[in-house]
């Protein structure tokens, strides 16, 4: 019996030896100000607006895709609570009332974390809004920041029970 090989290992093999993506944490923040991603997060808005009758969040995580060679891909999620600030996620806050998007914070990769917590005044100018972002993170300022926000979502108990939904 010939044994077939997986997904995974076809698409290795057809990606081998092809330039790698190397795309910086900054040249991936300035594809989500395209036109095209201004029109997602405004789908997922709407979906959302849909599920939940008060405030909410998007949520983006960033995957590397292995078997495409370390493709980013980025996963967006809708929820009623904010989540804990961790490694590659951006957040934004919906005020439904206002009809309003506020963004909250930008986590970067392991790897820019710490270049910037290590190293905070050797940061580019262009770059000086993520290094804010990257401190409050490591001092804990974006989880306080996230606690205080649940503590108000949880005084208002006017919202939908489901908590979390992804958006494919």
């Amino acid at each position: 019996m010939v044994k077939k090989k997986t997904a995974g290992q076809q698409i290795l093999e057809h990606t081998a030896g092809k330039e790698m993506d190397d795309a910086t944490p900054h040249e991936l923040s300035q594809e989500m100000l395209e036109p095209s991603f201004d029109a997602s997060i405004n789908e997922w808005i709407r979906e959302a607006c849909g599920l939940y009758d008060n405030d909410f969040f998007i949520v983006l995580n960033l995957k590397l895709e292995r078997s495409l060679q370390n493709a980013p891909h980025l996963i967006p999620e809708t929820r009623q609570t904010c989540p804990d600030p961790f490694y590659d996620q951006s957040v934004w806050h919906f005020h439904r009332e206002e009809e309003r998007l506020e963004f909250l914070w930008v986590v970067p990769d392991i790897g820019t974390t710490k270049l910037f917590y290590d190293d905070p005044l050797n940061c580019p100018t262009d770059q000086l809004e993520l290094r804010k972002h990257v401190l409050d993170f490591m001092d804990g300022t974006l989880q306080k920041r996230a606690n205080k926000l649940n503590e108000v979502i949880l005084r208002s108990k006017n919202g939908r029970k489901k908590q979390s939904r992804g958006i494919a």
